[in-house]
């Protein structure tokens, strides 16, 4: 998981990966291996099912095979922390 978004109280499954700035309201299931979008709103009680890609307020959930997200891009960019070092994708502006 990545993000500075809000987990309120959810339940979040391994090889999740969370936007920035998504909030995650009580009692909401993420299953395994999904990508929950910057921004989304999972609304209480929301259940994403495994291998979803999640966008939108509120909360709208396709399977990853039905879109054109690259999962094993995305996970390899966002999910070891790199992402939050702005230098290292902007270094244009810290030159």
């Amino acid at each position: 998981m990545t993000g500075h978004g809000r987990v309120l109280d959810a339940a979040i499954a391994e090889g999740v990966l969370v936007g920035f700035n998504a909030t995650l309201i009580s009692e909401a299931t993420i299953g395994s291996g999904s990508i929950v979008a910057t921004g989304t709103v999972v609304p209480a009680g929301y259940d994403v099912p495994p291998g979803s890609f999640v966008r939108a307020t509120p909360a709208q959930a396709t399977p990853l095979e039905e879109t054109t997200v690259d999962p094993e891009a995305l996970f390899e960019r966002y999910s070891s922390g790199a992402c939050t070092d702005p230098a290292e994708h902007h270094g244009e502006l810290f030159a």
